[in-house]
């Protein structure tokens, strides 16, 4: 589903601009791990039932086009 996303992502960076994909975690170690490993997101932000997190697309464009994206 990730790898959607950041197709449609990159799409609309050429056409509208978007740099970055944001979502909001669960707080849950496991969760969590999976969004920084996948693609390098950090936390920004947290409340009492989530942990919003981003990615830079330039990062994620730059490591798939080195075939480092899973």
């Amino acid at each position: 589903m990730l790898k959607h996303v950041f197709a449609m992502a990159f799409r609309l960076t050429g056409q509208i601009g978007c740099r970055f994909v944001k979502v909001d975690a669960k707080k849950d170690p496991r969760a969590i791990r999976f969004y920084e490993n996948y693609g390098g997101f950090i936390k920004i932000t947290q409340n009492s039932d989530t942990i919003q997190m981003v990615v830079d697309l330039n990062k994620i464009g730059d490591e798939e086009n080195s075939g480092n994206i899973r």
